[in-house]
């Protein structure tokens, strides 16, 4: 204990602590070290077995990817994280430069592609991107093009639209003009392939009957989510394919559904990227440059995230 009576040093138990001396200042001070660990939420946004915490990543001077390059200038203001298929599987982080190397010795650097970052004061911690349009089986959904930026609604006063990624949302969110566009496009294109409907399952809207479904490496053979990102330099697009694996959930061995839920009437953003979109694909945070690299699927490449040599 300290002579104030606070427990010493914060944050720990105790369990390790020793004097230190600085020669060149001739000072001596209580000092400790302590080995810990950091919990990331997994593919299905369930927090794992056994973890007593979480690090947060936004953008804040407080969170671990500024933490960690300004206490180790040499390494660079960038994370990047693949969240594994399971809960049973492991995903990996690495802070600053890859490479990023994943069994069976696949370097995946050389296969992102980037668009930026947007910037809002008013959210300064999130990590926005800027989307251009959402397809279904090649047809561009009918979107509001102005649900896609952020931009101040008259009526509420606030500021609304523009797409997110979260790292707590399991599936990602769709205001719900632009989740019944999905819904309808993709029931066509679905029937239109041989897939069965069945019953809407809560809190899913749309279903159907798996064995009407063929199993692919990317997932079910479902038609295909693309959503077109603003790109980088001479690139004036991106597109984010989202195959069967991270389009559709099995709620049972008989029925599978559309992976994707409405917004609530507290969400200020048309679009909240979840966390089962993001399994199996691979997202690297540049905060120097302001830009996301991305890989739409490690499936398609042969690997997943749990096909880095952790040893």
């Amino acid at each position: 204990m300290s002579p104030d009576g606070f427990a010493f040093p914060a944050c720990n138990n105790n369990s390790c602590s020793a004097w230190a001396s600085i020669s060149t200042t001739k000072w001596l001070m209580n000092a400790a070290v302590w080995w810990d660990s950091i919990a990331l939420l997994s593919g299905e946004g369930k927090i794992p077995s056994g973890a007593v915490g979480g690090a947060g990543l936004s953008k804040s001077p407080i969170a671990l990817p500024e933490q960690i390059s300004s206490k180790v200038p040499s390494i660079a203001r960038k994370f990047a994280y693949c969240l594994p298929s399971s809960p049973s599987n492991s995903g990996v982080i690495f802070f600053g430069n890859g490479p990023y190397v994943f069994q069976p010795g696949i370097e995946l650097s050389t296969f992102l592609r980037y668009t930026p970052l947007v910037s809002f004061s008013k959210e300064a911690d999130s990590y926005l991107i800027n989307v251009i349009s959402i397809s279904v089986g090649g047809v561009i959904l009918p979107i509001n093009g102005s649900m896609l930026k952020i931009h101040r609604d008259k009526a509420s006063r606030s500021y609304v639209g523009g797409t997110r990624f979260s790292s707590s949302v399991p599936y990602t969110l769709l205001a719900p003009s632009i989740y019944g566009a999905l819904i309808s496009e993709f029931r066509k294109a679905a029937i239109a392939q041989g897939m069965k409907l069945v019953g809407p399952v809560s809190p899913f809207g749309l279903c159907f009957d798996a064995s009407t479904m063929k199993s692919t490496r990317l997932g079910y053979n479902v038609p295909l989510i693309e959503i077109a990102l603003k790109g980088e330099g001479k690139s004036k697009k991106e597109t984010w394919q989202i195959y069967g694996a991270n389009s559709v959930v099995r709620l049972s061995d008989q029925v599978y559904c559309l992976a994707f839920q409405t917004t609530d009437q507290y969400e200020s953003r048309s679009i909240v990227i979840g966390t089962y979109q993001q399994k199996d694909a691979f997202f690297e945070f540049d905060l120097q440059a302001d830009r996301l690299g991305f890989i739409s699927s490690l499936l398609g490449l042969r690997t997943t995230c749990s096909n880095f040599k952790f040893v």
